[in-house]
Order: structure tokens, then sequence, then C-alpha cells
């Protein structure tokens, strides 16, 4: 089991959760469900992230990682001994290439960041146009899906097989 100090020392302590913090955190959407796990890792890079499962793996500690946090499967549902590292301060947007029509983003950047560091290149993350695009492009021999995910996050998609 790591030591929570190694992990603090990664992170900083404002951004290493324990105790009832990580209790009051919920980890299944629409759903009362606390957080067990012994500590809650928030790193800000991937450096810090590389670091913290780094320390983990050398003394075999189980890890659970928290994105958008949907969880419909309950795959992140954390046991009490586990490790959380949680991307919620991965919200950067590296950049959006007009040229490559191309977000590249983190993993914790929100739709509406998104949709407005698009628009400053003249580019559109249609999150609302997907659905309409789906159902534009069914019909015929072709088959269409459109699922909307229940994240807070708000992503949504559409398989054309």
């Amino acid at each position: 089991m790591i030591e929570i100090e190694a992990l603090r020392a990664i992170t900083g302590d404002a951004h290493l959760l324990t105790g009832e913090d990580v209790r009051l955190r919920n980890t299944r959407w629409g759903q009362h469900s606390p957080c067990l796990a012994r500590a809650i890792a928030r790193p800000a890079n991937t450096a810090e992230l590389s670091a913290v499962m780094a320390a983990c793996h050398a003394v075999g500690q189980a890890v659970v990682v928290h994105g958008g946090l949907t969880n419909m499967t309950g795959a992140t549902t954390a046991e009490e001994s586990d490790i959380v590292v949680s991307l919620e301060r991965f919200t950067a947007i590296e950049r959006c290439d007009p040229i490559e029509r191309t977000a590249y983003v983190q993993a914790g950047v929100t739709v509406q960041a998104l949709e407005e560091a698009a628009e400053r290149v003249d580019l559109l993350f249609p999150v609302e146009q997907q659905q309409e695009l789906a159902q534009g492009l069914a019909g015929g021999s072709r088959e269409v899906e459109f699922a909307r995910l229940p994240s807070i996050q708000g992503h949504d998609s559409f398989l054309v097989d």
C-alpha cells in the first residue's frame, strides 16, 4: 500500500483528498454513491500523472481512474484500499487547428470551453447538431446509431455502420 505522503509530495496538499473530502465525492452520475477510496489524487499534468502512477505501481497499489464519471457500468467504483486518480484538472485546450479542423484537448475539458475555443478559430464543435446529422445520414442501406451519454461533460457520438 502506498504512503499517502508520497502522493501528497507529487500533487501538493490541495490536490490530494483524504477522509471526508473523499466521501463527499460521488462516483456515479445520477445516484448517491460516495467514493470509498483511501485518497483521491488530482494531478495537474501528464508529468504528475506519470509520477503518481509510477509511485503506485512501485508498491503494487491498486488505482482507479476517474474521468467524466458517468460510470454507467460501475467500472470506476473504488474499494477502501484503492487510490483514485482524477483527471478533473486536465482542462487545457492545447490547440484548435483550423487547417486540420481538429482540436487537441485534455480529458477534463468542458464542452463549453471547447465550443468557445473552436469558435475563436472559426470552427464549430457541433454537439447539438450530431443528432440531426445522424438522422440525415440514416436511410437506404445505411444504419446510423446515435447515442446521447448522460454525462456532465456532454459527450455525444454516433456510428455509421
